[in-house]
């Protein structure tokens, strides 16, 4: 007890001391989006765009550029049972991004995420549990695209 208490101690004063500060929470950003274009998957690219409006600012003009996401989604089946029915299921996400700067591309990356679940008998929950899935994924994109343009 008294080594954990002593653990979590020294955790607490070197993450304070060594100048660690949270993305996220840093209202200053080196970069701002001038428009954002997306095509592919309409679900998913509304919530990459909708995630990435807040980089968007009309009034500064330094280091400003826009961007292009093309998204896809796959389902695939991983397994099947005895009679031939799928068991299992893989769903994979790919999110290509180009930044554009001064009319011509900068950098290019694409970004993928995938997960594997078993199928169920109860089509709806498995509809929504799909739904969920998909938009887990789509969050983990976001937050690599987000890093990736802050390395800019």
């Amino acid at each position: 007890m008294i080594k954990k208490i002593t653990i979590y101690f020294i955790a607490i004063i070197f993450l304070s001391n060594c100048g660690f500060k949270p993305i996220y929470l840093n209202n200053e950003v080196n970069f701002y989006l001038s428009k954002i274009e997306v095509s592919g998957e309409k679900s998913i690219n509304n919530q990459i765009a909708s995630s990435l409006k807040i980089y968007k600012n009309k009034k500064n003009k330094d280091n400003k550029f826009f961007i292009n996401v093309s998204s896809t989604k796959e389902k695939k089946i991983v397994a099947k049972d005895s009679r031939g029915n799928a068991s299992s299921f893989k769903l994979t996400i790919n999110s290509q991004i180009m930044v554009v700067k001064n009319d011509k591309v900068e950098k290019s990356k694409e970004f993928s995420e995938e997960f594997i679940y078993n199928n169920s008998n109860k089509k709806f929950e498995l509809k929504q549990y799909e739904k969920n899935i998909q938009e887990n994924l789509t969050n983990k994109i976001i937050e690599d695209i987000i890093l990736y343009l802050y390395e800019n």
